[in-house]
């Protein structure tokens, strides 16, 4: 047997579970089964969670490895279950598309084949089940630990701008096992008087009327420095600066009045992209703690200021802040001094809207200079007249048809492989199915799981079929090209979609062209942007991976 070996570790703690350590299991396992490793196709995911797909860059290497015809291995070794996944929906997942590959799985530390079908049906969901479980008691576990820090007076986590952290260590001098550094007891919490002076220039400013752009501007003109300063480092091209959506976190952050109650929100992840979000937890169940040591600022200020928040979520809701459109090049246009996206501006139901740079907009002139405004019309049309012009210049539809006519070409050859593999599998279910069926016929038992069980290998020996049928056979190869027209009448319809679906529209363009750079240029007295882009020759023909809309916007459209 041909082996791929794959590890994964999710944090730097974790040197007992290191890749190093899961591959020599597994090179040590194979070595006793008589198997033979392939050192280039040894995969490991490092310090990336187990809980989502996201970030799971080398399993998705795999698994597209897995999938080339022929596989270039049988199976793909794997220290335990916990390392493929900690969702059991995610890891029956993860197998059925090697499965799918004709590649099967093993589990070294847990003697699991993934080929054996009774293993498959009934161990993996069991230790699936253990894997999520585990996942959830180290949650608790952490939670009870982090009550338990608010109750002393200690902070659990995360950090509030306008206080000092300081670790406080355990007067023993018992030494941490992990850090073999003095343990400590937790985190106090001081106020950073200034810091403190700065939160409460913001409360005074906002409460005597001004805006969150306006006092953004002022913060910036003055270089105070930002929190979140290294994110933003590695973000964009310019210095770290304030942004309205900070500003707007501190106003309404209850702490700078002693208010540290914990555990109002209950975080989860998207196991498909990894993102997190919160919900409110019931009253109950929050860890109510004030702290009036920790004030900042009186409390009638305080109170000041989130009245002036709900009066302008009420005007919001009567619709006083205008109408909001979808905007063709949202998310494509970037700024070509700091980096960040083009974002529309001053849209009402009466009036064109401007396209803007997005931190010179909310940030200011302080932080990035280019404060050039054009008309979301005009903008629009010259992109479009631009794209439109460029692309469909002969040369480039030659070159378009070339290259999709040898994807074609290549598409139908590897598929034409595949269909004696294919005929096997069915002939393979068919027999399965047949001896079923005789099964029930000579005993009468036609329980659930006999039940289940013939449905599914019907539903899969349709799925073969449909691949059979779909194929194209060998002879049809040279019957199969791209009309040159094709290019031309796709781009025709994006006059019918700008029109009837932005959405649509703008998920075509993206296909063509995914970024749209955007440099402030000066001729005398005129200002213009010069717009430059580079066209994907995939998108055009529908080949471009990944081309679904994706909105990289800095602000809201």
């Amino acid at each position: 047997m041909r082996c791929a070996i794959y590890a994964r570790y999710s944090s730097d703690l974790q040197k007992e579970s290191s890749p190093e350590d899961q591959t020599r299991n597994c090179k040590q396992f194979a070595k006793s089964k008589g198997w033979s490793v392939l050192e280039n196709h040894i995969y490991a995911d490092r310090a990336v969670s187990g809980s989502s797909l996201h970030g799971r860059l080398q399993l998705t290497r795999l698994l597209d490895v897995a999938t080339t015809s022929p596989a270039p291995f049988d199976y793909v070794l794997v220290d335990d279950t916990s390392r493929l996944s900690r969702d059991k929906v995610d890891q029956m997942n993860i197998i059925a598309d090697f499965h799918d590959a004709g590649v099967y799985l093993y589990f070294v530390s847990q003697n699991i084949d993934t080929a054996d079908e009774q293993t498959n049906d009934i161990l993996i969901p069991i230790h699936g089940i253990f894997d999520s479980l585990y996942l959830k008691e180290l949650a608790k576990k952490t939670q009870r630990g982090m009550a338990g820090q608010v109750l002393k007076g200690y902070n659990p986590g995360g950090r509030t701008y306008g206080y000092s952290y300081e670790p406080v260590p355990d007067p023993s001098g018992a030494i941490d096992k992990k850090t073999r550094e003095v343990r400590k007891l937790g985190t106090a919490v001081s106020i950073n008087e200034e810091q403190a002076d700065i939160v409460r220039w913001i409360f005074n400013l906002y409460s005597s009327g001004i805006g969150l752009r306006e006092i953004v501007n002022l913060l910036n003109q003055e270089r105070i420095e930002p929190p979140g300063s290294a994110n933003q480092r590695a973000k964009f091209k310019i210095d770290p600066s304030w942004c309205p959506s900070a500003v707007r976190y501190i106003l309404q952050n209850p702490k700078y009045i002693g208010d540290w109650t914990w555990n109002k929100h209950k975080w989860y992840k998207n196991r498909r992209t990894g993102k997190r979000a919160y919900r409110l937890r019931p009253e109950s169940e929050w860890v109510k703690h004030n702290n009036p040591e920790l004030s900042i600022m009186s409390e009638e200020l305080f109170e000041q200021v989130q009245q002036r928040f709900t009066e302008n979520i009420l005007r919001y809701k009567k619709g006083a802040r205008g109408h909001r459109k979808s905007c063709l090049f949202s998310g494509m246009l970037k700024c070509s001094v700091c980096g960040a996206s083009f974002i529309a501006v001053g849209q009402s139901k009466s009036s064109d809207s401007n396209y803007a740079c997005s931190i010179n907009w909310h940030r200011g002139n302080t932080v990035c200079s280019n404060n050039i405004r054009v008309k979301r019309s005009v903008l629009e049309k010259c992109l479009l007249s631009a794209l439109q012009e460029q692309i469909l210049q002969p040369e480039i539809i030659d070159k378009a048809v070339r290259l999709a006519n040898q994807r074609l070409k290549s598409f139908v050859l590897e598929t034409s492989k595949q269909i004696p593999k294919l005929a096997r599998q069915i002939t393979k279910l068919q027999d399965e199915i047949d001896n079923l069926v005789a099964f029930v016929a000579k005993t009468g038992d036609c329980s659930p799981a006999v039940q289940t069980t013939l449905s599914d290998k019907e539903r899969e020996l349709q799925i073969l079929k449909d691949k059979i049928e779909r194929a194209p056979k060998s002879e049809s190869r040279k019957s199969l090209k791209v009309d040159p027209d094709f290019v031309r009448r796709k781009f025709n319809n994006l006059s019918e979609l700008l029109s009837t679906d932005i959405t649509r529209a703008r998920a075509e363009l993206m296909k063509i062209t995914e970024k749209i750079e955007l440099t402030p240029m000066i001729d005398g007295k005129r200002r213009y942007l010069r717009a430059v882009g580079q066209s994907k020759l995939d998108g055009i023909l529908g080949f471009a991976e990944n081309s679904s809309t994706r909105c990289f916007s800095g602000g809201r459209i």
